[in-house]
C-alpha cells in the first residue's frame, strides 16, 4: 500500500539544533579503539562454518549472499562479525566518515536473553547509517541493523535509521545526500510511521519526491529483511520493490 504523504510542515515543531560540544570518544565509556579491538576479535563470518551459516540462515535467505555483487559481500563482510562464546551473530553499528565508516558500537543478534543487545557504555541509536553509491538510484529509507545489512546485500542505495524513537536533531547532512532524489520510507508499523513521518518532512526540502510504504499487504509487521525472505532472487525483490512505488 503507499502512503505518498501530503506533508504540512505546521504539524511538527522540531526543537533548534544543538551543536555536540563534547568529543568523539567521551561521548562513550569504552574508546573507538577498545570497539574496533573487540569487534575484531570476534569471527569473520564464514559461511562453510557450521554455526555460522545457521545464523545467517535465521537472518538472512541464503541467495542474497550468493548472488550479491562481491563489491557488497566484501561491506557485509566487514560489518558483520560472529561472537563464538555467545554462539551469536554481531553487527557492527558505523558512522559515516570521509572515505571511510567508523565503529561506534555492536550488536549481538542473541545475548543475556536480549535479542540485539548493545554493547555497555555505547551510545549507536541516534546515527543513521547512509549508503549512496550511485547517482540517480532511488534511496531507501530503513530501520535497523539487520535491515541495513539486508540492504548491502540487495545493493540499494539507502540510509539506515536505527529504531522507530529516533529523532533526526541535525538534518543537513541527509539533506545534502537526497538532494534532487527519489527517497522512498519503508515503513513497517504505526511507530515506525511516526517517526519516519516526521523524517519525511525534515528531507522534503531537497529530495526530488518522497514516498512512504508498507511491504505488508497484511496487518502484519514487515521489514526489509522479512520481505526479502519471501523472494529467491535479488533482481526479483528489486522489480516488486519498484512496482510498490
Amino acid at each position: 500500500m503507499s502512503l505518498v504523504p501530503n506533508i504540512d510542515a505546521s504539524l511538527f515543531k522540531l526543537s533548534d539544533e544543538q551543536k555536540k560540544a563534547r568529543s568523539r570518544e567521551t561521548s562513550y565509556n569504552v574508546t573507538l579503539i577498545q570497539l574496533e579491538k573487540e569487534f575484531d576479535a570476534f569471527e569473520r563470518i564464514d559461511r562453510n562454518d557450521k554455526e555460522h551459516k545457521e545464523a545467517l540462515n535465521e537472518l538472512f535467505p541464503s541467495y542474497l549472499l550468493g548472488e550479491c555483487d562481491e563489491f557488497d559481500l566484501e561491506l557485509f563482510s566487514s560489518m558483520s562479525r560472529f561472537d563464538r562464546r555467545s554462539n551469536s551473530f554481531v553487527v557492527g553499528c558505523f558512522e559515516n566518515q570521509p572515505f571511510d565508516f567508523v565503529l561506534l558500537s555492536y550488536k549481538w543478534r542473541y545475548k543475556d536473553g536480549i535479542k540485539w543487545k548493545t554493547r555497555a557504555g555505547t551510545s549507536p541509536n541516534s546515527t543513521p547509517l547512509v549508503r549512496i553509491y550511485t547517482d540517480n538510484e532511488p534511496i531507501y529509507i530503513i530501520e535497523g541493523h539487520r535491515d541495513s545489512l539486508t540492504a548491502v546485500l540487495l545493493g540499494l542505495d539507502f540510509i539506515m535509521i536505527p529504531y522507530a524513537g529516533f529523532k533526526l536533531r541535525e538534518p543537513g547532512n541527509l539533506q545534502k545526500e537526497v538532494d534532487g532524489r527519489d527517497v522512498i520510507f519503508l515503513v513497517e508499523d504505526g511507530a515506525a510511521y511516526k517517526c519516519m513521518y516526521e523524517v519525511a518532512e525534515q528531507l522534503k526540502e531537497t529530495a526530488n519526491r518522497i514516498q512512504l510504504i508498507e511491504l505488508s499487504d497484511s496487518d502484519r509487521k514487515m521489514d526489509l529483511s522479512d520481505f526479502a525472505q519471501q523472494y529467491n532472487h535479488i533482481q526479483e525483490v528489486k522489480d516488486v520493490l519498484q512496482t510498490r512505488r
